[in-house]
C-alpha cells in the first residue's frame, strides 16, 4: 500500500551508511535502524536492489527473494527497531535500500541507498606508533584493518616475533564495518634500526594483504 494522504510516510525514517567496501568471497553486515508511525502493525520488511528493485530479502518469506541472493541475506538486529542485514559470500558492487514495500522505502522516500563496494583486492593494514623510536625506549605499534564480516575477521600477524601482543575487534558503527587491530609492547634497540616490519592481514576468502615498514631508530 502507498502512503496516506496525511503525510505518515514522513513518520517512516530509514538510517544506514552511504557506503560500504566489502571484500568479494566474504560477508557484509549493513547497519540500519528504522522508525515508524505508531499505528503501522505487522508490516513486512525487505531490502531491495537498487538495479531492478528486486527484494533481496525478505522477512516474513524468506524464500520469495531474487534468485542469487537465496540462503545468503539475514536480519541481523535484536530489536524492533534495528534492520541491519548481513549478506554472505558477497560477489559484486550493489546499491541496497530498505523499506517495506515499493512505496514506502528509503528510496522512493529519500532517494537513499547503501553503496556496497567490492573491489577485487583486500585493503591494506596501517601500521603506526614508530614515528617517534629511540633505544631503550618501549611503544606500542599498531597494526590496523578495517573489514565488514565481524563473525570471521581478518587475522594479523607479524613477521617479528617475542614481543607481547593485544588484540582488539571494534565495531565503527555507522560508518560500516569493523576494525581489527593487533598491538606489539616493542622495546627499541639501536641495533634494530632500518629492520624491516610487516604486518600481514588475512581475510576471510584467503587472501592476504601486507603494510612494510622499516623502523627507524634513534640512539639516545
Amino acid at each position: 500500500s502507498g502512503c496516506s494522504e496525511d503525510g505518515s510516510c514522513e513518520d517512516w525514517k530509514f538510517t544506514f551508511p552511504s557506503i560500504i567496501e566489502a571484500l568479494k568471497g566474504s560477508c557484509v553486515d549493513i547497519p540500519c535502524t528504522f522508525t515508524h508511525p505508531k499505528d503501522a502493525k505487522d508490516f513486512n520488511f525487505f531490502w531491495y536492489s537498487k538495479k531492478n528493485q528486486a527484494k533481496i530479502f525478505n522477512n516474513k518469506t524468506p524464500s520469495d527473494v531474487v534468485d542469487e541472493y537465496k540462503g545468503r541475506t539475514f536480519l541481523t538486529g535484536n530489536t524492533g527497531n534495528d534492520c541491519s542485514m548481513k549478506i554472505i559470500n558477497v560477489e559484486k558492487t550493489e546499491n541496497y535500500y530498505p523499506g517495506i514495500n515499493i512505496d514506502i522505502n528509503s528510496y522512493k522516500l529519500k532517494s537513499r541507498a547503501v553503496y556496497v563496494y567490492v573491489p577485487d583486492r583486500p585493503p591494506k593494514p596501517l601500521i603506526s606508533g614508530t614515528e617517534n623510536m629511540e633505544d631503550k625506549k618501549t611503544v606500542i605499534i599498531s597494526c590496523a584493518v578495517n573489514h565488514t564480516c565481524p563473525s570471521h575477521p581478518p587475522t594479523l600477524t607479524w613477521n617479528i616475533t617475542g614481543h607481547p601482543i593485544m588484540e582488539n575487534h571494534e565495531n565503527l558503527h555507522f560508518i560500516g564495518g569493523w576494525r581489527m587491530e593487533s598491538r606489539m609492547t616493542y622495546t627499541a634497540s639501536y641495533t634494530d634500526d632500518r629492520t624491516v616490519l610487516e604486518c600481514a592481514a588475512t581475510f576471510q576468502n584467503n587472501k592476504t594483504s601486507v603494510k612494510i615498514i622499516a623502523l627507524n631508530i634513534k640512539c639516545k
